[in-house]
């Protein structure tokens, strides 16, 4: 007998029941990638916490070890690299802005992937103080709108206690030289530890020798007498000297000298002038050359040089006293522009050339200050609230950093080219000599009857 066969169909998954599978295993996946996002935040936020504490523990370290003194040296913004006195290394994708000044220093961190420290308005902040962040603004490279804070001096003691006039600094601050007067005349006190020790250096056995400049090194010294009468340079730091050829003819008497970076290039100006009043020489002051600026230079008070020493400014007064003006050179001085639109008055007390040759500021009576971002071509005022003559100027190898002295009064700085100034009451109320800044703006060094100050950001 024949048994039909039965068919027997096997039930397979409904396209209804494989969608609600998805659907499940997409949502069990979304809550494991957010769970796992949410651990992944909340590491970064910790990291964020931890890297705070140890800016902070790096920051009162460095102070320990430098007097109580925090300083722009503890300044930093990590995108754009490491800070050697900060032994940390930022956790990942946290970014660090940390902003000091002397005395106080505020730490911002945050990092993009945290779930509460996302950008710098929400970065977890620790300051030197309660307040500091409050008074810190966080740095330009971070997004901040940047602190222009003035610096604290101090008297910086030189063995002897000699009667120091005009100063010079090296690019990096380490060497300073210092011209003697007074008691002191003819010799240069030179320090190549920030001043820390200063050691006499004995320049000429006679004569009077009044300006003093340097290369960006500090090695290559040079002194000249305003009169004439001498003109000395040393290439060892100040160790040994030799006699320059004398400068100007007749009574021409040195009122100005500036140097290229390597010493090579010098260029000085002088009053008293029948004819012109520029001098240059292209072999560190072995030879000299006349420059015409432009007829009846009566007067040239100040020049200033780019790094390259081809690039050159100086103000200058007509010999019937009738018209201020200020020249550029771009060619060591063999040919001169007049640049306008610069109402100088008859004696100007400061100026200063960045590295490059395209910014150039003058400082002049009345608090007025003036300066040009294109080697001189235009010209902007900047307002300054004391209504007295500067004294001096010098600036970073930028310029965005300038220090200039009021006669009879206070050193102001200002780290916005100019734009605002603040005053360094610490340096107190008194006739200032000279005036030098380094390369990246963080130290100055100054003179006030013959003492040395000091100053470092």
């Amino acid at each position: 007998m024949n048994t039909p066969c039965r068919q027997v169909r096997e039930r397979g998954f409904t396209i209804i029941e494989l969608l609600v599978v998805i659907v499940v295993i997409g949502i069990m996946a979304t809550v494991t990638v957010v769970a796992y996002n949410g651990v992944q935040q909340k590491a970064r936020d910790t990291a964020v916490l931890s890297d705070v504490d140890a800016v902070v523990s790096e920051a009162t370290r460095y102070s320990v070890n430098n007097n109580g003194v925090y300083g722009s040296a503890l300044t930093w913004y990590s995108p754009n690299g490491v800070n050697a006195n900060i032994n940390m290394t930022p956790s990942s994708g946290n970014i660090i802005d940390v902003v000091a000044s002397d005395t106080a220093y505020c730490v911002r961190i945050y990092n993009p992937a945290s779930s509460q420290y996302k950008t710098l308005v929400t970065a977890v902040k620790k300051g030197s103080t309660t307040t500091a962040c409050t008074t810190i603004n966080a740095s330009v490279a971070a997004g901040g709108i940047g602190n222009n804070f003035a610096p604290t001096w101090a008297i910086q003691p030189v063995t002897g206690n000699p009667n120091l006039m005009s100063i010079t600094m090296s690019s990096d601050g380490t060497k300073r030289s210092a011209l003697g007067g007074g008691s002191s005349a003819n010799y240069v006190y030179t320090t190549t530890d920030s001043g820390v020790t200063w050691t006499q250096r004995s320049v000429m056995p006679s004569g009077v020798v009044s300006i003093l400049n340097s290369s960006s090194d500090g090695t290559k010294l040079f002194v000249y007498s305003n009169e004439r009468a001498a003109n000395y340079a040393s290439g060892n730091s100040g160790v040994s000297w030799s006699a320059q050829p004398s400068v100007g003819t007749g009574n021409q008497v040195l009122m100005s000298a500036a140097s290229s970076a390597d010493g090579t290039r010098l260029v000085a100006s002088f009053t008293l002038s029948s004819t012109n009043a520029v001098y240059t020489s292209v072999n560190s002051g072995a030879s000299w050359t006349l420059r015409d600026l432009g007829p009846d230079m009566f007067l040239c008070d100040r020049v200033v040089s780019s790094a390259d020493g081809l690039k050159l400014a100086a103000t200058c007064l007509l010999g019937d006293f009738s018209k201020s003006a200020l020249y550029t050179s771009v060619n060591g001085g063999v040919s001169w522009v007049e640049r306008t639109g610069l109402p100088l008055s008859s004696n100007q007390n400061g100026m200063h050339m960045s590295a490059d040759g395209t910014k150039i500021a003058v400082a002049m009576s009345m608090g007025k200050i003036w300066v040009s971002s294109d080697s001189g071509a235009t010209w902007t005022q900047r307002t300054n609230s004391v209504a007295r003559d500067w004294n001096n100027m010098s600036g970073s190898s930028d310029a965005s950093t300038l220090a200039a002295t009021v006669a009879n009064g206070y050193i102001y700085t200002s780290k916005d080219f100019g734009v605002t100034w603040v005053e360094s009451t610490s340096a107190g109320s008194r006739s200032w000599d000279s005036i030098a800044v380094s390369a990246d703006g963080t130290k100055y060094t100054a003179t006030s009857y013959g003492v040395v100050y000091a100053a470092q950001q």
